[in-house]
């Protein structure tokens, strides 16, 4: 027991001097060395300059240290961490509404990248009306009910990001490929491949892997009625049966499983042609 606790004080101690500027470097020079590592995009070096400078900056001098240390958070794909930094920093900004809405953008953007919609939209619900971010915020909220699958709502708020007439035409073709998208039904395919192998990957517009389940059923099949005709029941059923029905079966089930994936696939493509299209319209300081 006595050499754990020696053990733990020891490591206190480690990480306090690891922690503690020297006298070589002050507070500031931390600060100026953080970003410097932060320019350099060497982000795990930098998240450590940047939490001494937290530390031990009791007096608040450096308030913008915790907005470095989120974007080194989301840098490293640290979402959660980011999302917490840019709420700390936020709540800092009381005098400064626009600033304050801001890192409220760079929170909601971490919660959106963690597929946290719902408290994304929580966060956007309590941001004031201002004409000068209301572009972003129909954009964060159109991101947020795609992802929440409520595509008539997000295609709404995406429509209001611009008045542009071309900008609202590729909108409604964009939601119009996705609502096809939306109706394949991995059942459906299923049941397709049941009543016909290879049928259900047409269905869904995988045509290689459904020619190749309709050719190799089709050609077990065969080979299960030739067994059958030259040597009897017993030997089709022991020998070609079992090849088959693994075949049969594995293809309604790979059916179903890759409608799954085409489906998250091809959202996924409307979803950024949809962000390249918002990105051409929106104004400078969005």
């Amino acid at each position: 027991m006595k050499k754990c606790l020696l053990v733990l004080f020891a490591w206190i101690c480690c990480l306090f001097i690891q922690l503690t500027p020297t006298k070589a470097q002050t507070l500031e020079q931390t600060f100026e060395h953080a970003i410097e590592q932060f320019e350099l995009q060497h982000y795990t070096a930098a998240t450590m300059a940047f939490q001494r400078v937290i530390f031990f900056d009791s007096l608040n001098v450096y308030p913008t240290a915790y907005k470095f240390l989120a974007d080194c958070y989301l840098a490293q794909k640290k979402y959660h961490k980011a999302a917490q930094n840019f709420d700390i920093i936020a709540s800092y900004q009381t005098d400064n509404d626009s600033l304050r809405t801001e890192l409220i953008f760079d929170k909601c953007n971490a919660l959106l990248l963690q597929q946290k919609y719902n408290l994304a939209l929580i966060e956007l619900l309590s941001l004031e009306n201002d004409p000068s971010f209301e572009a972003k915020k129909n954009l964060y909220f159109g991101v947020a009910f795609f992802g929440l699958e409520d595509y008539e709502t997000s295609q709404e708020h995406f429509k209001d990001v611009s008045t542009d007439s071309i900008y609202q035409n590729t909108i409604d073709s964009l939601f119009q490929k996705n609502q096809k998208v939306t109706k394949l039904n991995p059942q459906t395919a299923s049941y397709l491949s049941i009543a016909l192998p290879g049928l259900g990957q047409f269905y869904s517009g995988d045509v290689k892997n459904g020619i190749n389940s309709l050719a190799l059923n089709a050609l077990l099949l065969s080979a299960f009625v030739l067994t059958v005709t030259n040597t009897g029941l017993l030997n089709g059923i022991l020998v070609v049966y079992p090849w088959y029905q693994r075949y049969f079966i594995g293809g309604f089930e790979a059916a179903r499983h890759n409608t799954v994936l085409i489906k998250q696939e091809r959202h996924a493509a409307i979803y950024q042609m949809l962000l390249k299209t918002v990105d051409s319209v929106m104004p400078p300081n969005n």
